[in-house]
């Protein structure tokens, strides 16, 4: 065990933990408590031993192995005590001030060129959190600070998801959104452009439990119909430039490939029952266009219809 500390204390043993400048850390726990985590399992490798051979130890208490045996014990017990302590006191010491300060960034923040949300919760505040979670499981005395943050992990996580999936929805309409379509949603984006606002400037993660809830249950409502809105439009647009490339595949005008040359009669039988096949797709085309046209019509916030005239082609003469 003593050979293990001095090795690994101070970098990890590489090909089997997660390598760092510190105690071996295994790749799902945070830095401090995992060290931790480490040092107790070398505690308990020593301790389950020493407690087998505490019968014999007291045999032999006066004879110079059992000495040199419980001074070695003793020796490693208390180093790996102090680091440990050591340890634990240096993450105390920050806790107050990472919290104070990470909690009072606000909820989003916005990149400026693209326009895109970002959720503004700190990776520190991460750390923090998951830190406190496994010093619970080890039996930590915790920081009052660090005990009231952690009771609200819960809470935030809720928070933090509603959050990402506002971010997401927001950010895939300004990435998708087209410059024929943005007319039409001028209206709901300005409206959520104004509500986010309070998220960007004066709603932080230290605010109340219920102005965030109400805030986010607001965004959300918003971006949500916005997003269902858009997604409708293209689905629609989608569908009416199918129908159009089903008419554009097909020429209107045929011939075989045998003949050159056509006596007017004939062409005029064979092109008419062309037509009158092409006519009756047209008009079948021209419908579903106009169904869908309908549909679109229904989403979005417009005093204007979308319309559309389709007219189907003259017959030859």
């Amino acid at each position: 065990m003593q050979q293990l500390f001095s090795r690994d204390r101070h970098s990890s043993m590489p090909g089997k933990f997660y390598e760092r400048e510190g105690p071996p850390l295994f790749v799902n726990m945070p830095p401090v408590s995992g060290a931790l985590a480490w040092v107790q399992g070398l505690m308990s490798r020593m301790n389950e031993p020493h407690r087998c051979l505490k019968v014999v130890l007291e045999a032999m208490q006066e004879t110079d192995e059992a000495k040199d045996v419980q001074r070695l014990y003793e020796s490693i017990s208390s180093g790996l005590t102090d680091f440990e302590a050591e340890l634990y006191g240096k993450w105390g010491d920050t806790v107050e001030a990472t919290s104070t300060e990470k909690l009072t960034l606000p909820l989003l923040t916005r990149e400026s060129r693209s326009g895109e949300l970002s959720v503004n919760f700190d990776p520190l505040l991460v750390k923090l959190l998951s830190e406190v979670k496994y010093f619970v499981v080890q039996g930590k005395d915790i920081p009052e600070v660090a005990a009231d943050l952690y009771a609200r992990a819960e809470k935030f996580r809720v928070q933090r998801g509603n959050l990402e999936i506002i971010k997401n929805k927001y950010n895939e309409m300004l990435a998708t959104m087209l410059d024929v379509e943005k007319p039409l949603l001028k209206g709901q984006m300005k409206a959520i452009d104004k509500l986010l606002e309070k998220g960007l400037k004066e709603l932080s993660w230290s605010s109340s439990y219920e102005e965030k809830t109400a805030f986010i249950d607001e965004v959300m409502g918003l971006v949500t119909e916005a997003h269902v809105t858009l997604t409708a439009m293209k689905d629609n647009m989608r569908g009416i430039e199918a129908v159009l490339k089903k008419w554009a595949d097909n020429p209107l005008i045929t011939r075989k490939q045998t003949s050159k040359t056509y006596v007017p009669t004939v062409y005029t039988e064979e092109q008419a029952k062309e037509l009158e096949v092409r006519y009756k797709d047209i008009t079948d085309g021209g419908k579903e266009v106009h169904n869908l046209l309908l549909e679109s019509n229904k989403v979005p916030r417009q005093s204007s219809p979308l319309t559309v005239t389709l007219t189907p082609p003259l017959p030859l003469t």
